[in-house]
């Protein structure tokens, strides 16, 4: 009785890991409380708490911990009000779903019911897209096409998606045929409504950088005819979406033109001043940073005699490396780095672990523009994902 109690509570946090990964798409009602859930079940219940100690040997384990540990000591000497440095804390939260992953998905069966939940739940938003935009339908005040809940998250979702099926293809050889077919026959809404209609410059990014790492497993495999046909395909696709070719064009333009008089509308050219702030700020406290949540604070005295529009977008520098060395410092970031590294000596099967690492380059790159390791979706997206692509499927649990 006791053996199947526990088998319950592990598979129902399981299965809360999985809707996760689907409600932080579309509700961040629903995602608070199934995470307020699933980490009560994890305080309260004895034998969820033992797979951290079972598992305790996984290098990404161990970074995250001894990262979150970091977060918290930061807050000791962060120069924001007690009340904005708790309320980052609390944000970090997020990061608190990939130990989760790490200790409940150390089985393949259970990480392919992730994989197909996610499949299935892309393809239905990605054929509902196709309908909205044809109909010129829109909700949340987004553009027809979308329905995740922006444009850069639907295009960096449908960005794995793509890459998960693909991966799938080539690492599963004895699929059955009429389930290649649903693979790539599922792919073709999805990859026509991220590029003809999703206007994402992270997922434009994304699609690129899970492309060319697809491109590496491809070349590795030999298989150099559908390497070839994968980049022929992928290339054609964004040299003709008009909607690829002026997203990229007026990015690239920005920044080689700020124009500071008319700054506001300008997203890259935000970014340009952002960064240069940012860097000047890192250089007064390089070492320790300003503490945990405290690049505001901070970024605000810095700013304080300069145009108002800087005030309206000091809360992030929209660069998730910069953002963590100036609150946490050059040790931070160090150690946010090596926490990314650790993914790398991950003991996951051969198909997942390309999956995750993959996944975990899109968003270092994406990274470089956005804060995507500590955004509401995507830091949560990111974290689930390295933690059940990335479990270690070597250790057993003793019962």
């Amino acid at each position: 009785m006791h053996m199947r109690l526990n088998f319950n509570v592990v598979d129902l946090a399981r299965w809360m890991m999985i809707s996760l990964s689907i409600t932080i798409l579309f509700s961040p009602f629903f995602t608070n409380v199934l995470e307020i859930i699933l980490f009560g079940l994890f305080i309260f219940n004895r034998d969820l708490r033992a797979r951290f100690w079972s598992f305790k040997n996984q290098p990404l384990l161990l970074a995250s911990a001894l990262f979150i540990l970091l977060l918290s000591i930061d807050c000791f000497y962060s120069v924001a009000p007690l009340k904005e440095t708790l309320e980052s804390l609390w944000g970090w939260r997020k990061i608190l779903l990939l130990p989760l992953g790490l200790v409940l998905f150390n089985d393949a069966l259970w990480k392919n019911k992730f994989a197909f939940s996610l499949m299935t739940f892309v393809v239905i938003v990605s054929l509902s897209c196709i309908l909205f935009y044809l109909l010129e339908l829109n909700i949340r005040a987004q553009v027809p096409g979308v329905l995740i809940r922006n444009h850069a998250t639907q295009g960096m979702i449908f960005s794995v998606t793509l890459f998960l099926m693909s991966v799938f293809l080539l690492f599963k050889k004895h699929m059955l045929p009429i389930r290649s077919a649903w693979f790539l026959g599922s792919m073709l809404p999805i990859l026509g409504v991220l590029v003809y209609m999703t206007p994402g410059r992270s997922g434009y990014l994304a699609f690129m950088v899970v492309t060319v790492y697809l491109g590496y497993l491809l070349f590795r495999a030999k298989l150099y005819k559908v390497l070839s046909v994968v980049f022929l395909l992928s290339s054609t696709l964004l040299l003709t979406s008009p909607l690829v070719q002026d997203r990229i064009e007026l990015g690239v333009k920005e920044m080689q033109h700020v124009d500071p008089t008319n700054i506001e509308s300008s997203s890259m050219g935000m970014r340009m001043v952002l960064w240069k702030h940012t860097i000047e700020l890192i250089q007064d406290r390089p070492l320790l940073g300003f503490g945990t949540g405290g690049f505001e604070e901070a970024y605000s005295q810095k700013i304080k005699d300069n145009p108002d529009w800087e005030k309206n977008i000091m809360h992030d520098p929209h660069n998730q490396f910069l953002k963590i060395w100036a609150e946490m410092g050059m040790l931070g970031l160090i150690v946010f780095l090596s926490m990314l590294a650790s993914s790398l000596f991950q003991k996951s099967s051969k198909m997942y672990f390309h999956l995750g690492v993959g996944v975990l380059m899109a968003w270092c790159a994406t990274s470089l523009f956005s804060s995507h390791f500590s955004t509401f979706t995507e830091g949560r997206f990111i974290y689930i994902w390295l933690g059940i692509m990335l479990a270690s499927e070597s250790n057993k649990i003793k019962h």
